[in-house]
């Protein structure tokens, strides 16, 4: 049995890079390969052989937030951080967390975790309603895309800072 062959004509796109919601966009996998292929075997591509792989970004592996509470609860002590968020490690200061979930996968597991389990106020976890386009946005968690998590930051007002991507396999600090 042989594999298939799909052709698929490639061009590149307006300021292509890597990143969640690009790959949202028709043929851009396609074309993210075809350029790194060009790229780094150059002429040197006809009779080669590429083995794609992934981050996961395209396998779906689904846990209920109870099943991942249960099992970050059975690896982590949330007594004790719930008590360095209160204040009662720190003589009464609480320890505030700024997290932004940039719209994507890890918004309810957020929420639920930090808020309503650890007592971390809610307004100080960003966008933690996943949204299939990102809320517009760019699910990528660096300076540029995460620049309103840094601002914020600046004020200081809290202790601590990050930012989810999309799918929750990559994060900023």
């Amino acid at each position: 049995m042989g594999i298939a062959v799909l052709e698929v004509a490639t061009k590149p796109f307006a300021g292509q890079k890597p990143g969640p919601s690009e790959f949202q966009q028709q043929h851009y996998t396609e074309n993210f390969i075809q350029a790194t292929i060009d790229a780094g075997l150059g002429a040197k591509k006809r009779g080669s052989q590429l083995v794609v792989g992934g981050d996961g970004r395209f396998l779906l592996i689904e846990a209920t937030v109870t099943e991942y509470v249960k099992l970050m609860q059975s690896i982590f002590d949330f007594s004790k951080i719930k008590s360095l968020l209160s204040g009662d490690l720190s003589d009464g200061k609480k320890f505030r967390v700024l997290l932004d979930s940039m719209h994507g996968a890890t918004g309810p597991y957020v929420s639920t975790i930090l808020a309503d389990i650890l007592g971390a106020d809610s307004k100080d976890l960003l966008r933690t309603v996943p949204k299939p386009d990102f809320g517009g946005g760019h699910p990528d968690p660096n300076l540029t895309y995460a620049k309103a998590l840094v601002d914020q930051l600046k004020n200081g007002e809290h202790d601590l800072g990050a930012a989810f991507d999309g799918d929750g396999v990559s994060f900023f600090v």
